[in-house]
């Protein structure tokens, strides 16, 4: 899976986005949601819930915990037994199952291009 990390412009400025090229039937990809789900506050202002997310999954993968809830706004994943499935809490039945290695990966990426420079001609493409 390939993710797609960019800054739109809107009226408060750029703002960052995200893009997979894995949906679902209705185009929408789970993943590329939770991402960018940040409560609706500044996008800056969400690094320390993504540095929660990267916590607790490191508990899982170190054997800490075999179990993991996390979410946000509409967005949440649960992870056991090595698979994270990202969900809607509006329609939980709205889900997307991925490797957790592959979700700490994109926290990981998603952090970083967080907090790099907003440039609206910036594309960056990760592999998870």
């Amino acid at each position: 899976m390939k993710l797609f990390f960019s800054w739109i412009n809107s009226p408060n400025g750029l703002t960052p986005f995200c893009e997979s090229d894995l949906t679902n039937n209705d185009g929408v990809s789970a993943l590329s949601c939770l991402l960018m789900d940040d409560g609706g506050r500044n996008y800056l202002q969400t690094i320390p819930w993504i540095d929660e997310g990267i916590s607790r999954l490191n508990l899982v993968v170190n054997g800490g915990s075999g179990l993991l809830s996390w979410d946000r706004e509409a967005w949440g994943v649960k992870v056991e037994g090595g698979k994270a499935v990202i969900y809607s809490l509006i329609d939980e039945d709205y889900c997307e199952e991925i490797e957790v290695g592959g979700l700490c990966n994109a926290l990981w990426a998603w952090r970083g291009f967080l907090r790099s420079t907003p440039d609206s001609y910036s594309l960056q493409e990760v592999e998870i």
